[in-house]
């Protein structure tokens, strides 16, 4: 029951960080490629449906070919998306044009490792410049932000001994 009042919870980016980092990693390797295995068909598959005239719309991707079936009135099934690895078939457009299915281009994804860098290296200056003054600001006390004061000071007359009549006539 001796609870301290003034001792505060101290909050951190690094937890918020670490909890995205989770959250992307859960999703990118455990959630991602349950839901891609369990909508995978073969490419056969996929040319009997099109074929059948079953296939609504067709997303062709850098790796992976996404459709969806019509869907039937007589079963209750929700409309499902389908994925199927690409092959390359030099014949797929002839064939989607010729079976009236809508279909579109999907633009390769971005590499994680590229957009960390194109991320982090716009923060470097910023990184260097705070480093910078940081260490600055150890050593040198309050005038670490001095920068390009002149030292000099001035001497005024009594001090030295030396008046205008000794030295300019």
């Amino acid at each position: 029951m001796n609870k301290d009042p003034n001792k505060h919870i101290k909050f951190s980016i690094w937890y918020v960080l670490l909890v995205v980092l989770v959250v992307w990693l859960f999703q990118n390797l455990v959630f991602r490629p349950f839901i891609i295995n369990q909508t995978e068909v073969s490419y056969s598959q996929f040319l009997d449906d099109l074929d059948a005239g079953k296939i609504v719309t067709v997303t062709l991707g850098s790796d992976r070919i996404f459709y969806t079936e019509r869907k039937d009135p007589a079963t209750k099934r929700p409309q499902m998306i389908y994925n199927v690895v690409r092959v390359g078939d030099p014949d797929l457009v002839d064939r989607l044009q010729e079976a009236g299915v809508t279909f579109q281009a999907q633009p390769p994804a971005n590499n994680l490792l590229i957009t960390l860098i194109g991320s982090l290296i716009p923060l470097l200056p910023m990184v260097l410049i705070w480093y910078f003054l940081y260490r600055r600001m150890k050593y040198g006390g309050p005038q670490a932000l001095s920068f390009g004061k002149s030292n000099a000071h001035e001497i005024t007359g009594e001090k030295t001994g030396i008046k205008f009549d000794d030295v300019g006539g």
